[in-house]
């Protein structure tokens, strides 16, 4: 291509990007929009000229038709999709500029962004096909077979409760001759019934959870529309949907770890840990949180160029965006100053997909808006009762720790506080550290301590959700539970036989301790929330 065309081409790519930025700009102040816009300029003014991204999308070799009219139909998708939601989100809160051309306004918006979208879905889908190919090109018979029974039996225990239950989408409670709405906290602390909405609404963000609605945009716009046809047969299909989604996300996960630890056992001890059988039934957003951190801690995405390895960690921190503590991990630090580029390149990235995302809105409220999060958040509390706390904490990355029913405001199970050190825990805690001691060769060990120890810094330090932090277990319960095997193989790595009773017994108890709290669960959830009364 000629320069003058290149520039041309560039030029177009850039006001369509700005265009694209704008649609995803949603619920922001003016000020917020102009800044993201004003922040999204540069980046694209770097991807098309400096990076030259329009000409790789424009190339034929690379991505087969099949899939560039796929992404020409996402692409429209997308942008209409979040068009029509930009439109009906400013013309309320912005009514002096809306008017009779507000609408043509809006079509030449959409119109216009479909170029910046279409080539940002085929540069995405040219970095992520090769490695998704190669992961389902080497999948064992063994691992698919438990990724399809998984996901399976899950899906068939959700719609059962769910046909039954109205706990995990829309729980209501007798107050008097009334029935009212539960918006939180009926199934221990989970959001559910809450967060379902946050899965199908395009302008959900906030700066715990910067591209979640980006990122569920797919499953969440699928659920919605299976909601709306299925609805009056199933009112509970929309959530259901969300719910058996999370568990083949969470399939895929005790996947990557059997494989990163390169042992079947990882599969049951994952795949039965307490947090991951709770959060199998839930509509959460920690499911697809984890899947993505252990994507990027599972992956030798580092080793490769920079958009495979700051696009794992860049899409798990915008889910979640405590997941960016997992960076300093990932990189080389046995040399300091490629440490520290790599910190800042892997910043400077983050911050430009949060631009062209439309979500540069966020960072002007960023720090007031933690520091409220963690006046609201974080409980006032000794640092020995957190420690107690955290104890606990470790044993429920494994097992169901204790639980009861409270009846105000509204019916709920609801785990127990500590009331001491809970040396179960204590005792998990040191066959994870022996694990790391004896594995700290390994990366994917050291990975998994960092985690750990960011579990350290956020609970009992910085008392982040302090009470509640059994809630949290899902979060870190892989790196815990990745650290435990390696621990148990780790002492009796010379003793192959008494290591696979060791993994036996392991299984044994957590079906033993983990069932009970499932099955009480469930009748739980039938019994104070059925559905049709």
């Amino acid at each position: 291509m000629r320069a003058s065309g290149r520039i041309a081409h560039g030029t177009l790519f850039v006001l369509s990007g700005v265009a694209l930025t704008l649609t995803l700009s949603l619920g922001y102040s003016l000020v917020g929009t102009l800044a993201g816009l004003a922040l999204c300029l540069p980046v694209y003014a770097l991807l098309a000229w400096r990076y030259r991204l329009p000409d790789a999308a424009a190339r034929t070799g690379g991505l087969r038709p099949v899939w560039r009219a796929l992404a020409l139909a996402g692409a429209a998708l997308c942008t209409f999709y979040f068009s029509l939601a930009f439109a009906n989100d400013a013309a309320p809160r912005f009514p002096a500029l809306t008017g009779g051309w507000f609408w043509a306004v809006v079509g030449g918006g959409f119109a216009l962004s479909l170029y910046a979208a279409y080539v940002l879905l085929c540069a995405l889908l040219r970095t992520a096909l090769p490695v998704l190919g190669r992961f389902l090109g080497s999948l064992t018979t063994y691992e698919m077979l438990y990724w399809v029974l998984w996901t399976a039996l899950v899906s068939a225990c959700v719609l059962w409760v769910y046909h039954g239950s109205l706990a995990f989408d829309t729980p209501l409670y007798r107050d008097g001759m009334r029935h009212v709405s539960v918006p939180w906290n009926a199934v221990y602390s989970l959001d559910t019934p809450s967060l379902i909405g946050d899965f199908t609404a395009p302008g959900y963000a906030e700066i715990r959870h910067p591209l979640f609605s980006l990122l569920a945009f797919p499953v969440g716009l699928a659920a919605r529309q299976w909601g709306k046809l299925v609805g009056a047969a199933a009112p509970y299909a929309q959530a259901a949907l969300l719910a058996v989604a999370g568990a083949a996300m969470l399939g895929a996960c005790a996947v990557l770890l059997a494989r990163r630890v390169r042992s079947p056992w990882m599969l049951a001890l994952y795949s039965l840990s307490h947090p991951v059988l709770v959060y199998a039934l839930c509509v959460e957003r920690y499911q697809l949180s984890v899947f993505l951190l252990i994507v990027t801690a599972s992956a030798p995405a580092w080793d490769e160029g920079r958009a495979r390895r700051y696009g794992p960690l860049i899409a798990a921190a915008g889910a979640t965006a405590t997941s960016v503590l997992l960076a300093p991990a990932l990189a080389d630090a046995r040399r300091p100053l490629r440490w520290l580029r790599e910190m800042a390149l892997a910043a400077l990235w983050a911050l430009g997909m949060l631009a062209v995302l439309g979500r540069g809105g966020l960072l002007l409220d960023a720090p007031a808006r933690v520091a409220a999060l963690l006046a609201e958040h974080a409980a006032p509390m000794s640092l020995a009762e957190r420690l107690a706390q955290y104890s606990r904490f470790v044993t429920a990355c494994f097992a169901a720790i204790p639980y009861g029913v409270a009846q105000a405001p509204w019916p709920s199970l609801t785990w127990l506080p500590a009331t001491g050190v809970d040396w179960v825990g204590v005792a998990l805690f040191t066959l994870c550290a022996l694990g790391l001691a004896l594995n700290f060769r390994q990366r994917f060990a050291r990975i998994c301590g960092w985690w750990m120890g960011c579990s350290i810094l956020l609970l009992p330090v910085l008392g982040w959700g302090a009470g509640e932090f059994p809630f949290f277990s899902f979060y870190f319960s892989w790196a815990a539970v990745s650290l435990a095997f390696l621990g148990i193989c780790g002492l009796l790595a010379k003793t192959k036989a008494l290591r696979a009773v060791a993994l036996m017994l392991a299984v044994a108890a957590l079906v033993w301790f983990n069932y009970p709290a499932i099955r009480d669960l469930l009748a739980f959830a039938l019994r104070a929330y059925p559905r049709g009364w």
